[in-house]
């Protein structure tokens, strides 16, 4: 396991292995690698999430509307997050929806309808987007990340509540 130097990262300016967080850029680039992958499934996910509560219908179109809304806000939060972890790695985001759809494990809904398959969607993408996060959490902890290990955690206790909200919606 890469551990981080307990010199201060700006105390080292000639060596170029240590980047700006103290870390080495081996251990780095495995925590951006599962950040990307994470940014992927949460960028499908949001548009997703956008599409159904932009075509929701049906006597729980005020509640969904609102719960869809606020997933992608919280979503669109997570990503600007993510990418900004990232870059402060020393990596890249990804930041096509090229790369994102082929990175992705969530799959594009098309054409969504109705409110049960639309929750029920929004539950599976949910899920695998907390699979991506779990894995960020592992990597990070691996890798003695404490601030993607963090924000990770957040993110997903977030997906978590979401999930068990929608499950009981579903009954």
């Amino acid at each position: 396991m890469e551990t981080r130097s307990s010199t201060p990262a700006g105390n080292r300016r000639g060596d170029s292995d240590i980047n700006q967080v103290g870390m080495t850029q081996k251990s780095a680039t495995a925590v951006v690698q599962s950040l990307n992958k994470a940014l992927a499934n949460y960028q499908i996910f949001y548009q997703n999430l956008r599409a159904f509560h932009w075509l929701v219908k049906g006597h729980h179109f005020f509640e969904l509307h609102e719960k869809f809304e606020k997933m992608y806000d919280n979503a669109s939060e997570a990503i600007d997050d993510i990418a900004e972890r990232i870059l402060t790695l020393d990596g890249t985001p990804l930041h096509s929806y090229e790369d994102y759809l082929k990175n992705a494990e969530v799959k594009s809904v098309a054409n969504p309808s109705g409110e049960s398959p639309m929750v029920q969607a929004a539950i599976e993408n949910s899920q695998v987007v907390l699979a991506a996060l779990r894995a960020v959490i592992d990597e990070s902890a691996q890798q003695g990340d404490d601030g993607t290990n963090d924000m990770a955690i957040g993110f997903a206790r977030q997906l978590e509540k979401d999930i068990w909200m929608l499950n009981a919606w579903l009954g």
